[in-house]
Order: structure tokens, then C-alpha cells, then sequence
């Protein structure tokens, strides 16, 4: 159901009064359960389309995941559900894959035979600052991946540029495994950003 052309056209500026305002309830019948938002004094447009609104609508869902439907309650509702609901659960999904992949530790997995502990404080400092830490790249592509999908792919090409510049001897069982888990992703999210920028959310009632 689209909203009434008279309505105004909401800013899309304010970040921190979106995420003050995404307030959200669950309504349960014997057939669903649906994620309600209450949009009305949210100062972005009720829409799925919207990065903002998506951002705080996939917060509220990583909590609420069995939810059947989402509802954007504005001064008209719209309703996602079917493939737009899959496809919000995969986003869901994908981050929670990231997040694994971001808690493998270089220092205790690679270099754990290293005794002195001046050597071991020297190693972990050399990981901590290196751009192809997955714990630095993965954990910052889960963040940007809830955020904006543009700067979450754009990431993943300066995550991938920063690993395959990682030349030192001693990194590259780490290298290799990083490579393989960044191929990982981007298999997984082709698809995904196709749809979303073709298709997803377009059908709503």
C-alpha cells in the first residue's frame, strides 16, 4: 500500500533520532507473528528502500528473527513479508557468518610456539596493526553490512587488496585462510546485493 503523494517528505539526515525512534512491538496471531514499527515520528520516510530504516529495522529482527512479517506503521502501513523477509533474514544471516569468521585470533592460532613473552607482545602488536587481521576486516565488514551494502562490497575490495599485499613469510598460513574465508563471503553476497538493488523490497502490501 503506498503512501499518500500529499504526504511530506521526510529528512534523511538526523542518524541519531532514527535510531532514538525505531520503536517496535510483536503482535501474535495463531497464523504469525509480525515486528511492528512505529514510524510515525521517525524522521526518515517508512521505507525498506531507505538505508537508515533498514538499518533499525534489521537491529530490532537480529532479536526478534521467527518474526513472519515486518510492519512499518506510518500514516500508512507497509508490510514485508515472503521473499523480502528471506532476504532481511539472510542479511541477518550473512552477518552472523562475518562475526564467526572475524573471531579466528592470528597470534594464538599461527604463533602460539613463540615462548618469550617480549617476542609474543612484539607478534601480537604486528597482528593488531595489520590491515588484513581478520579480526580487524571482518569485524568491520559486519558492521558496514547492517549499514550500507555499497560501503560494505567497497570494504570487501580494499579488505581483499590489503591481503593479497601481505607478503611477509610468516603470514601466510594466515593469508591463505583469510583469502579462502573473503571468497566465502563474497559468494555468499553476490547474489544477495543483486536482489536487493533489482528486486528486493519493490512488493509490498
Amino acid at each position: 500500500m503506498a503512501k499518500k503523494a500529499a504526504e511530506p517528505k521526510k529528512s534523511t539526515t538526523d542518524k541519531k533520532k532514527v535510531e532514538a525512534f525505531c520503536n517496535h512491538s510483536i503482535e501474535t496471531s495463531t497464523v504469525e507473528m509480525r515486528l511492528v514499527f512505529d514510524c510515525k515520528e521517525c524522521p526518515v520516510d517508512a521505507d525498506l528502500k531507505n538505508k537508515q530504516c533498514l538499518k533499525g529495522v534489521l537491529s530490532a529482527l537480529a532479536d526478534n528473527y521467527n518474526a513472519d512479517n515486518v510492519v512499518l506503521s506510518d500514516y500508512a502501513e507497509l508490510r514485508y513479508s515472503g521473499q523480502s523477509m528471506k532476504m532481511l533474514k539472510t542479511l541477518i544471516d550473512l552477518s552472523s557468518e562475518i562475526e564467526n569468521l572475524s573471531l579466528r585470533n592470528p597470534p594464538r592460532e599461527y604463533f602460539s610456539d613463540i615462548k618469550s613473552q617480549g617476542v609474543k607482545d612484539k607478534r601480537r602488536a604486528t597482528c593488531n596493526s595489520c590491515k588484513a587481521n581478520p579480526q580487524v576486516i571482518f569485524s568491520r565488514m559486519k558492521k558496514t553490512l547492517l549499514e550500507d551494502i555499497e560501503i560494505f562490497y567497497n570494504d570487501f575490495l580494499i579488505s581483499s587488496k590489503a591481503v593479497k599485499q601481505t607478503r611477509a613469510a610468516e603470514c601466510q598460513a594466515c593469508v591463505k585462510t583469510t583469502e579462502e574465508a573473503l571468497v566465502y563471503v563474497f559468494n555468499l553476497t553476490e547474489e544477495l546485493r543483486a536482489f536487493l538493488y533489482y528486486e528486493g523490497f519493490s512488493v509490498v502490501i
